[in-house]
């Protein structure tokens, strides 16, 4: 089944990483995923299994970026919003 918001992605993938900016080369087009010829990711701010993959659950982010969001960042908001 075609994404019928790939329009959308191609446009943030081609962009390059929404926090840093950063272009990075990725793998030939002929892949499982044919958004990593970009050599992005799309992070999800709430997890894959519980929403959508839809422009509002995420950001488009080099590997970097999104290790600090996953592994800090995520973490951080997740216990201030249990704590509040």
């Amino acid at each position: 089944m075609d994404d019928p918001n790939r329009p959308i992605w191609e446009k943030k993938y081609e962009a390059g990483c929404e926090w840093c900016g950063r272009k990075i080369p990725g793998t030939p087009e002929r892949t499982s995923s044919r958004y990593k010829r970009y050599g992005l990711d799309f992070c999800h701010i709430i997890s894959r299994m519980n929403a959508p993959k839809q422009e509002w659950n995420g950001f488009i982010l080099c590997p970097t970026c999104h290790r600090l969001f996953d592994e800090v960042i995520k973490p951080k908001i997740i216990r201030a919003l249990e704590t509040a």
